[in-house]
């Protein structure tokens, strides 16, 4: 691991341990607008990630020697950089859980189709179509190699529930790609990188069809329903990293089922100011439902 380095303040150091954050997820970059990042995908491969908790150590023990005890003189600015401070602290640590303890790499094959996302860049006019289905091209590029680091990082034994979602998820990523064309076709005035695109958008759907018949044919025969349970110890950590939140599970339980049930008085008084001949589900599908999700008005609503 390297050493920690010297910073000038703390501004300086901050915009560090971003920039290796966004680095690491590129796709979540873009989607913030962050558009130097749009042609990149992630790498989730073990070299990468070890690297990148390399870095996020780093940046933890960097914290921790220089920052974490700033001056406590009162002022906006001292409140922010406190704030800040407290905030990297919270989401270098929890980096670290994600990766090492967590690890949904291994269990969760949306992870990898998110990161095959390409919505942002064609449905956003940001910039020129070109610029922005450059950006499309070299992530359709990244296509196989996303999807062979997948390959190496899940387990064969995934629940079942979700692998049947990540495979619905993925068919419906073939479906995107065969209706990309329409989005550019006739629109480009520049034929090489049209004829790049298709090519790339063929060679995508091939390793997206190839990894949706590997997980279909290897892993879902030999998944099971209700395996996906992180167990009480790890949910706790989870929460604790993720959500700041120490309370035992059996105290955030209880606190849910009290909550449930005000909830629940709060659905029957509505229910009886509405209509008091009708159950809670009857008023529901009887003035809400239609009211609110009819075919004609759902959108606007």
């Amino acid at each position: 691991m390297p050493s920690p380095r010297k910073f000038f303040d703390f501004a300086e150091f901050r915009d560090h341990a971003l920039s290796l954050i966004l680095a690491y997820y590129p796709t979540s970059a873009s989607m913030l607008g962050l558009h130097e990042y749009d042609s990149r995908v992630e790498d989730f491969s073990a070299r990468r990630r070890e690297q990148y908790l390399d870095e996020i150590r780093t940046c933890l023990q960097t914290l921790e020697r220089d920052f974490s005890h700033k001056s406590a003189s009162p002022g906006t600015a001292n409140d922010i950089a406190r704030f800040e401070c407290r905030m990297l602290d919270w989401k270098l640590r929890d980096e670290i859980f994600r990766l090492t303890e967590f690890r949904e790499f291994e269990w969760n094959p949306m992870v990898y189709n998110d990161q095959l996302e390409l919505n942002q860049l064609i449905d956003r006019d940001f910039a020129s179509l070109p610029i922005r289905l450059r950006s499309v091209l070299a992530r359709l590029q990244a296509y196989p190699r996303v999807l062979a680091i997948a390959r190496q990082n899940l387990s064969l034994h995934l629940d079942r529930t979700i692998v049947e979602t990540s495979i619905e998820s993925l068919e419906g990523r073939l479906d995107y790609l065969s209706s990309l064309p329409k989005e550019f076709l006739g629109k480009l005035d520049d034929t090489l990188l049209e004829h790049d695109l298709m090519d790339a958008l063929e060679t995508a759907r091939l390793a997206v069809q190839s990894f949706i018949e590997a997980v279909r044919t290897v892993v879902l025969p030999d998944s099971m329903y209700n395996s996906f349970r992180l167990g009480s110890d790890l949910l706790q950590r989870y929460l604790q990293s993720a959500e700041l939140v120490d309370e035992p599970i059996a105290v955030l339980i209880e606190k849910g089922r009290r909550e449930m049930d005000r909830l629940t008085l709060e659905l029957y008084k509505a229910s009886e100011e509405l209509d008091p001949h009708y159950s809670p589900r009857e008023v529901f599908h009887h003035y809400i439902e239609t009211e609110h999700f009819s075919e004609q008005n759902i959108l606007s609503e």
